[in-house]
């Protein structure tokens, strides 16, 4: 490796010239200093520098440049990346099509982040962070997300049109005029009452129960929280199966359960009877 030896105990002011460079050394910094022009070069291989090189045109480099013990920044000879080094392991990259990485070497978009853990904090000094998309024709945000206290808010056009609430709760504007809670449907089910009882199709119900003529229990596959939930549903004939069209449903007489509620289906008279098209749901 070829080293720059400088002389010992330097005044201010005083010169070294070196492959056609002079050094200045600086005492108020304690610094050799030179300033290469465009026809001026370092004959070094490998060599060492210890002070302040200032370049006042460019440096033209043919290899990597390094900064550091094995760590800091790399950039390599042909211009395809910039890396950026700590204790010897990468953290950073920007390649040659301008994609920035975190945590990945060959980052896949403009802005690659990868991480084992929470890899990116949005933090604000004012009351609320966001994140803001915008296409490049339009002149506002499109669409803004961010936290304000312990809510996660979503924006379009410049308003409100739906948040999660610190309590979990999903609220949104869907013809409501405002941003309001959204009661889903927790439950539902369709099935054939008729005879052997069979499920067409269903969301959260295991099975239903055949209590007798005209009498089920649809069971829950995930609990309510209690058992104050609405049951709502309806019941009919399919006449293609040459029965009539007699109509009657309603809430069996026995109080829910948070995992189970009970349904009866009637004719036109009040007399309990098997329908082939039942269906029930539950909201909460």
């Amino acid at each position: 490796m070829t080293a720059i030896n400088f002389p010992d105990s330097p005044s201010n002011g005083d010169t070294h010239v070196v492959g056609g460079v002079t050094y200045t050394y600086d005492s108020t910094e304690t610094k050799w200093k030179t300033t290469i022009n465009s026809n001026a070069f370092l004959p070094l291989s490998g060599g060492t520098v210890s002070g302040t090189l200032t370049v006042n045109d460019y440096l033209a480099v043919n290899g990597n440049v390094q900064f550091g013990d094995g760590g800091g920044f790399d950039m390599n000879a042909n211009g395809t990346r910039w890396q950026f080094s700590l204790a010897g392991t990468e953290r950073m990259r920007l390649d040659s099509s301008g994609r920035l990485g975190l945590g990945i070497n060959n980052p896949a978009a403009n802005l690659h982040v990868k991480g084992n853990d929470i890899i990116q904090y949005v933090e604000a000094t004012g009351t609320a962070a966001e994140i803001c998309f915008r296409n490049n024709t339009s002149t506002g945000d499109n669409i803004r997300i961010g936290g304000s206290g312990n809510n996660l808010t979503f924006d379009t056009g410049g308003a409100e049109v739906g948040r999660f609430d610190g309590s979990g709760n999903l609220k949104f504007n869907s013809g409501y005029g405002s941003v309001a809670t959204a009661y889903g449907c927790r439950a539902w089910v369709n099935f054939n009452g008729r005879n052997t009882v069979s499920i067409r199709s269903s969301g959260n119900v295991s099975s239903v129960g055949d209590n007798g003529t005209g009498d089920y229990t649809v069971y829950l596959t995930t609990a309510m929280p209690d058992t104050n939930f609405s049951a709502v549903g309806s019941s009919a004939e399919d006449i293609t199966t040459g029965f009539s069209n007699d109509q009657g449903f309603q809430l069996g007489r026995t109080a829910f359960t948070t995992s189970a509620f009970r349904i009866c289906t009637a004719n036109s008279a009040g007399t309990p009877i098997d329908h082939t098209i039942i269906c029930a749901a539950v909201f909460r």
